[in-house]
């Protein structure tokens, strides 16, 4: 039996509105089921490739929904408000589930990858965004099939941050492009990291991946939580037992204080191998 999907326009061209607009209704659906063979029905432009690593059965094609058994509608899940407060749809249950999913199914040669204690992501540019031709009319579509992630938001002092952090922490930092990467990379880089340090952005998705208590720093644009109330992330740490901090700034492309980047990265270290220690 096939399972018709019934995907929107937001997973198209944002990684985290496929995460949990498509991809994780999907896993929880799949363990929940046992079904192993869905048919994918709209547009998933570059993230349909994820969805071809993850040990189901895809098919894709558009097709009259009347023909299969039975529709998920997947526009539910919609995650542009997965983890607002008014409505967080999401269960630290079903975190579980997804990392074991992916733990289970994670391929050898991702495992002989190296991890990070602190991991900074870098806001990457993926030109594929802006060769996509949208067949359905939406604002939102063209904003974000025009610019990549860097040239929404960027850190200006990115590099010597990359140095300071280097020269202090040596082999357990590293900067990760996450652009063009494996889902079970990302799975992997998440998983291990005591420390994710990262503008707001669709990266930060993964980290349902971290362990408890481990830590997230976002770097947020003050705009962002005063006019669009953007909490999602703080909400998802919250659900998924993490750490969670922010360092807010006046413009989307920042300056960031080494300095006090270096006290905050310390403290939220000393917090983690406090909590260890005590568990």
């Amino acid at each position: 039996m096939y399972v018709k999907l019934n995907s929107n326009y937001g997973s198209i061209t944002h990684y985290y509105h496929f995460f949990y607009g498509v991809l994780v209704p999907l896993i929880l659906y799949h363990l929940k089921h046992k079904e192993t063979n869905f048919i994918i029905t709209d547009n998933l432009g570059p993230m349909l490739k994820i969805l071809y690593e993850i040990p189901l059965s895809i098919l894709f094609k558009c097709e009259n929904p009347q023909k299969f058994t039975k529709i998920i509608p997947l526009d539910n899940f919609r995650s542009k408000y997965f983890f607002r407060k008014e409505s967080n749809k999401m269960s630290y249950e079903d975190k579980i589930k997804i990392c074991n999913f992916f733990k289970s199914s994670l391929p050898e040669y991702i495992k002989c990858n190296k991890s990070y204690d602190i991991v900074l992501i870098e806001r990457g540019s993926d030109p594929k965004y802006k060769l996509l031709n949208y067949s359905k009319n939406h604002p939102l579509l063209q904003k974000l099939g025009t610019k990549s992630g860097s040239e929404r938001r960027a850190i200006r002092n990115h590099k010597e941050i990359c140095y300071e952090l280097e020269k202090d922490y040596g082999n357990k930092f590293k900067n990760i492009v996450l652009e063009n990467t494996s889902i079970y990379y990302q799975y992997h880089i998440f998983s291990n990291a005591k420390l994710i340090i990262a503008q707001h952005g669709a990266a930060l998705a993964n980290v349902i991946f971290m362990k408890d208590f481990n830590n997230v720093l976002e770097i947020i644009p003050k705009e962002k939580l005063d006019l669009e109330g953007e909490d999602s992330f703080k909400n998802l740490s919250i659900m998924a037992k993490l750490n969670y901090y922010s360092i807010e700034t006046k413009e989307n492309n920042p300056i960031i204080n080494i300095k006090t980047l270096k006290i905050i990265i310390n403290k939220l270290l000393y917090m983690t191998n406090y909590k260890s220690r005590a568990l």
